[in-house]
């Protein structure tokens, strides 16, 4: 989700159900060598409990960037990103490739703790990197001894990325294995599938990733489910939703970024609009507040 849970992002779900939310994934390196833009990634809405999303693979710079953050920017929660499966990350050691090393892995996690002080820490990984780890409800009960507040479990290894359907029993298995709740995620796009998921796992929540994109009104759309209820939203909430989200981009960015980036971002508000395929092409090429207002205002 690097590169759309940004302020704005995170903003618009708060407002339409989100329980709460993290960042963008911040790198610890980034925050140990003083790396202003690393730090950007941290701003908070302040209002709904947001976690700081950390990931890296050395002890030092995580129990460094931990402190940084929580004596600076005050998260509800810092979470330590152990499922992260592109190259990028994983081919530096960090993000899922954690999972090839648990003992590592558990040392990056303590380094976390550490450096949280008071703040809680939560983890979120994958069921493996390669294969399955049969180890997963053993390893989730280390860190739970830890004092890891809460487990976010991809259904997925990190080879599978995000193409194959998602095993929840291995989530089922780690639920029942810890006293400190979890939270299931991967391909939960529709409220259906949320109420489905909760029953399969037994988990206490659910992770909403890119099932987000241009639809925030999901989480109403899952609570109203979970209480036997269902709500519709009109494509004008759709545009009206999309042109706030770009407001708040904009007071956080400033306009000139805030658009080049409404590019990606925006563009899967246009789903399901008249003109969508049109709209996308003009999207990508806006370069004012205006444009993108007159692209999803006109016929």
């Amino acid at each position: 989700m690097a590169g759309f849970t940004d302020l704005a992002f995170r903003k618009i779900c708060a407002e339409n159900g989100a329980d709460f939310a993290v960042t963008e994934m911040v790198s610890a390196k980034g925050l140990y060598y003083n790396n202003e833009k690393t730090e950007g990634l941290l701003n908070l809405t302040g209002n709904i409990p947001e976690g700081a999303q950390l990931f890296g693979s050395e002890t030092e710079p995580l129990t460094v960037a931990a402190d940084f953050v929580a004596k600076n920017f005050a998260p509800a929660f810092i979470d330590f990103n152990m499922g992260c499966p592109v190259n990028k990350i994983v081919n530096s050691g960090d993000g899922a490739s954690l999972l090839k090393n648990l003992n590592k892995a558990l040392s990056c996690v303590k380094a976390v703790i550490n450096g949280a002080g008071k703040t809680p820490v939560t983890v979120k990984f994958r069921l493996g990197f390669d294969s399955v780890l049969n180890e997963l409800p053993d390893f989730a009960k280390e860190l739970e001894a830890l004092g890891v507040s809460a487990l976010f479990v991809h259904g997925r290894t990190a080879k599978q990325m995000y193409m194959p359907p998602v095993d929840y029993a291995p989530i089922a298995k780690i639920a029942k294995n810890v006293s400190i709740p979890v939270f299931a995620n991967g391909d939960i796009n529709s409220a259906e599938k949320a109420v489905e998921v909760l029953k399969i796992t037994g988990a206490k929540g659910l992770l909403i990733g890119r099932a987000a994109l241009g639809n925030p009104f999901i989480f109403s759309e899952i609570k109203a489910a979970i209480n036997g209820k269902s709500v519709e939203f009109s494509a004008e909430k759709t545009v009206k939703t999309a042109l706030k989200q770009l407001d708040y981009a904009v007071c956080d960015k400033g306009e000139r970024r805030a658009v080049r980036e409404a590019r990606s971002q925006l563009a899967f508000y246009l789903k399901g609009l008249p003109h969508a395929a049109e709209k996308r092409r003009l999207l990508s090429e806006a370069n004012t507040k205006e444009d993108v207002i007159k692209i999803f205002t006109e016929q």
